[in-house]
């Protein structure tokens, strides 16, 4: 798996490319947009609130692919509601296995114009769940996907906020969104929630650390409806 951004390899005087192979190591991904006015108040959500939420990809992750999608579970996740202190979304925090962070790409075309949903769990009793609709993120087959870099304009989708006390799911609530954009790019970004600030930035870092140090693996069934 690549990014489908290509970068120039001709440089004058034989000067190696070393540096720009690193540049394209990791994928860097960016969600931000805006809560409806019927949101649930809770840890991950709240009526009219801002929200961002963060995570890197090594460039060659290894999928988990479906027949129109594939899964990816992530080390971390982090993650600012409006001027709320910064949070970091680990494996720690989900309820089962299969509620890890992660993220999964669909091909809009098949699945009902879905192109990513996102599964954040916190503290080990809320999951959020991002849905959303939009142009297809990759190229290529599911089992060897190219992330195309760029911005993403996400249509109105919808959130669940689940509750999940010793192994039961309660549904707490959802909500369409506003403003939602998705970017991906092969260098950092900076965080779009107002007052989310350096400590996010430091947190990002941390999360770099994390990818590559661990191998990312395993496999998902994707909700499907």
């Amino acid at each position: 798996m690549k990014l489908s951004r290509l970068i120039p390899l001709l440089f004058a005087g034989g000067v190696l490319a070393i540096g720009q192979a690193r540049a394209t190591e990791m994928l860097y991904f960016d969600l931000s947009g805006t809560f409806g006015a019927t949101a649930p108040t809770t840890a991950l959500s709240a009526p009219n609130s801002t929200f961002d939420l963060q995570f890197t990809l090594p460039a060659n992750f290894a999928s988990s692919p479906g027949y129109y999608y594939f899964t990816e579970f992530l080390p971390s996740e982090n993650y600012v509601l409006e001027n709320n202190p910064p949070v970091t979304s680990t494996s720690s925090d989900a309820p089962n296995p299969y509620l890890q962070p992660s993220f999964t790409a669909f091909n809009p075309s098949l699945f009902n114009n879905e192109n990513v949903e996102f599964t954040l769990p916190f503290e080990q009793n809320e999951v959020g769940f991002f849905f959303f609709s939009g142009a297809q993120i990759y190229s290529g087959s599911e089992s060897d996907p190219t992330i195309n870099a760029g911005t993403y304009i996400l249509s109105d989708y919808y959130s669940s906020l689940d509750s999940y006390n010793n192994g039961v799911s309660s549904f707490i609530g959802s909500a369409a969104f506003s403003n939602a954009k998705l970017v991906i790019s092969d260098s950092p970004i900076v965080n779009s929630v107002p007052d989310g600030g350096s400590t996010f930035a430091l947190m990002g870092i941390g999360c770099l650390g994390l990818c590559m140090a661990g191998k990312l693996g395993g496999s998902r069934m994707a909700q499907a409806s």
